[in-house]
Order: C-alpha cells, then sequence, then structure tokens
C-alpha cells in the first residue's frame, strides 16, 4: 500500500514537472512572436521613413538641378548678347567712334568678392606706392632734361589724351583684338597686357580683368545709372551728372572707349573701391605696371587735376617709357602733357 502511494506521488511530480516545462516553453515562444513582431514593426516604421526621406531628397536635388539649369541659361542668354555686339566675329576689329551721344536701358556691374583685401606677404606698413600730385616747381635741371622729351608721331596714340576737356575725337578709329575671353582691346595693346598678367600670375597673384573696351551705348548706359541714383538721392539732373562724372566718365570722355585702358581686379576682392589699392594686386599694379607701359591713370588726390576720383584698378596704356617717367615722377598723364611733352 504504501509503495503504490509513493509510486502515484512520483508520478503526479513527474506530470506536474511536465506541465511547467511546457507552460515555460509556451511563455517562451509567445514571448518570442512578441518580440519578432515589435522588431517587424520597428523595421516596417524606418522603412517608412527613410523612403520619406529619400523622396524628399530626390526632390530636393531636382530643385537644384532646375535652379542650376535656370542660372546657366541665363548665363547663356547673357553671352548671347554681349556688350560688343556692334563687332562682327573677325579679328581684327575694326570700330569707328563719333560723339554722338546714344543712350541704352543696360547697365554693367562686376561680380562682388569678398569684402576685404586678402593678407599680402608684401610689407604694407608704408601702403601701395600710389602715383600723387605734385605742386612743386621743378628744380632747372630737371626741367632741361624733359624738355627734350621727345614721342615720335607714330606714337601719338599712346598718348592720345581723353578726359572732361578733351573728349574722344570725331571719327575716331582703331582695331580691336580680343584678350581674357571676350574683352576687347586696341590690337597694339594686347601683348603688353599679357605680358603684365602673365608675370602677375607668376608671382602668385591672381589679377581678374573685368572691363577693357566699352561701346559708347555701355558707357552713356553706366553714367545714367549712376545719374539716376544720384537723382533718387534727391539731387537736381546736373548735380547729379556732376557727382556721377566724378565716378563713371561722361559719354565720349572715357579712355575704355580709345581702348587704351583697362579695369583689373583680384579674384579675390573684385569690389571697385579703394581698398583694392591695398590688395597685393593692387601695390603690384601701382609699382610694376609702369615696366609694361601702364600707369595708374587715376592717383590718390589728384582728382582736381583728373575729375575722376582715387581708382587704383584702372590702369592706361602709355608705352613703357612714359609710363616709368610719370611714375617715378608722380605725375598724372594731363601734368606730363602739360609740362614735359614737346
Amino acid at each position: 500500500m504504501r509503495l503504490a502511494i509513493i509510486i502515484l506521488m512520483n508520478i503526479d511530480r513527474r506530470v506536474t514537472h511536465i506541465r511547467r516545462v511546457e507552460a515555460v516553453r509556451k511563455a517562451k515562444i509567445r514571448l518570442a512572436m512578441i518580440v519578432l513582431s515589435v522588431l517587424f514593426f520597428i523595421a516596417l516604421i524606418l522603412v517608412i521613413v527613410n523612403a520619406g526621406r529619400a523622396e524628399e531628397g530626390i526632390g530636393r536635388v531636382q530643385g537644384n538641378n532646375s535652379e542650376e539649369m535656370d542660372f546657366g541659361h541665363a548665363l547663356v542668354m547673357e553671352d548671347s548678347e554681349p556688350e560688343h555686339s556692334q563687332v562682327i566675329d573677325i579679328d581684327p576689329v575694326s570700330i569707328s567712334i563719333d560723339n554722338d551721344d546714344t543712350k541704352d536701358a543696360d547697365g554693367e556691374s562686376f561680380g562682388s568678392g569678398s569684402s576685404e583685401p586678402e593678407s599680402s606677404s608684401i610689407d604694407l606698413q608704408q601702403g601701395p606706392k600710389m602715383q600723387e600730385s605734385t605742386t612743386e616747381e621743378l628744380e632747372p635741371e630737371h626741367e632741361e632734361l624733359v624738355i627734350d622729351f621727345v614721342i615720335s608721331e607714330e606714337d601719338y596714340w599712346k598718348i592720345l589724351l581723353v578726359n572732361w576737356e578733351n573728349p574722344v575725337p570725331n571719327n575716331f578709329e582703331t582695331r580691336l583684338y580680343h584678350v581674357e575671353g571676350n574683352f576687347l582691346i586696341d590690337h597694339r595693346v594686347v601683348k603688353p597686357l599679357q605680358n603684365m598678367l602673365a608675370a602677375m600670375r607668376e608671382e602668385g597673384l591672381s589679377p581678374l580683368l573685368v572691363s577693357a573696351h566699352r561701346c559708347r551705348i555701355t558707357q552713356t548706359t553706366l553714367f545714367e545709372n549712376n545719374v539716376a541714383r544720384n537723382m533718387g538721392n534727391n539731387m537736381t539732373r546736373e548735380e547729379a551728372e556732376r557727382e556721377a562724372a566724378r565716378v563713371v566718365a561722361a559719354p565720349g570722355t572715357s579712355e575704355h572707349e580709345i581702348g587704351l585702358a583697362v579695369d583689373i581686379v583680384a579674384t579675390h576682392y573684385q569690389n571697385l573701391t579703394e581698398s583694392f589699392g591695398w590688395t597685393p594686386e593692387g601695390i603690384w599694379m601701382a609699382n610694376y605696371g609702369a615696366n609694361f607701359g601702364f600707369i595708374l591713370r587715376y592717383p590718390r588726390n589728384t582728382e582736381d587735376i583728373t575729375g575722376i576720383i582715387f581708382e587704383p584698378w584702372h590702369l592706361r596704356y602709355v608705352g613703357v617709357e612714359v609710363a616709368q617717367f610719370i611714375m617715378e615722377n608722380n605725375l598724372t598723364l594731363e601734368e606730363f602733357l602739360e609740362k614735359y611733352f614737346r
């Protein structure tokens, strides 16, 4: 009897153990199913979120591409109507300029670079060597030296004076060649300009030509735009023209119209401001441009002589001999022609 009871108790314990094991196994299975379900839903949510981000990125890229295509198209359209539209695509180009003022509706602007000039390894303590006018009378021996300053008739074109008192001569003619892309300049100045720019680049500088020859229409547009801005500041027409002429030469009085002047800035500083004179490129041009025949046409403190404010970016070709003489004696072209040219 006791043996039967012991056997039944063992059987009961075994059945109870088996039930517990089975219950634990089922619980584990249910837990595993729950975990898998949670992981599945998390994965599904991640897939949906990533798909949304991908669509948003594609839309953004398409939008950017659309903007780039529009901008590129704008550039093509702008280039399709060059400043010198009156010139046929044949080099050399012959032009004829008269003194009839013509007005257009479009202006001219240059890209803006950094607002501050790039630091230079050149000693800036003394500042750029700018040409300044002199009011001192020359010593007798200096006067005797320059009386013999003779320029051959074939070189007169180099010292042609164009300013507010001396407009471009009637029926002025010259041949223009392309330089630095689509810019036009007197064909006799192409080589000196190329040599100067190459010398600057060999020195590690980054000169950027932004203006050369301008037709009468473009010069008129630039001048009239400046006049309009001044009149917007409550100036009369006369006052606006007088103020504009200090910054932009009036039509018919600009050296750009004869193809002997260029405006050069730097790729890192493209603002036409006095501060350009403190950039490495501005300092170099003021000091060494004469070695290639170019002078700083509107030096500091000479507005009463030239009629134009200080423009460290504006160079004028006059030939090496005259340029070096003008630079060494701190002269303007007006002073040179008045005092020393015979």
